[in-house]
């Protein structure tokens, strides 16, 4: 609100459910901020780190998460927004299609219509 606008990408409704009303009221009506100590204790963040180990931390952190299974990885963000009451159509949407794509009949489907015939589903 320190710039005339409130918090996108559904902040304001993310916020309390993490930190409690009361706190995220306080931050978002002052603009206040907050220290990583707090950010912390409140759930914020998921780690707090000194200063000179936060670059080499946040690559690490990265770098295991590359090391996984992109598609899992992905999955395990959208269902862990959803076990938290975000985008939960969303996340069942992008799920079944990502399912129903790999199946063989998902690939027919691309490939008859690409080729501009019927397509021969197999149930599979």
């Amino acid at each position: 609100m320190t710039i005339g606008a409130i918090p996108g990408w559904a902040g304001s409704q993310r916020l309390p459910r993490l930190i409690g009303v009361g706190r995220a009221k306080h931050m978002m009506l002052t603009g206040e901020p907050i220290d990583a100590a707090t950010a912390g204790s409140w759930g914020l963040a998921s780690e707090v780190v000194p200063a000179d180990r936060l670059m080499p931390r946040a690559l690490e952190l990265a770098r295991r998460i590359a090391e996984n299974a992109p598609t899992a990885v992905q999955a395990v963000k959208q269902l862990a927004d959803a076990a938290a009451g975000e985008g939960i159509a969303t996340t069942l949407e992008s799920l079944a299609a990502g399912f129903a794509a790999s199946t063989e009949d998902g690939r027919e489907g691309v490939a008859a219509f690409r080729a501009k015939r019927p397509p021969k589903f197999t149930g599979k």
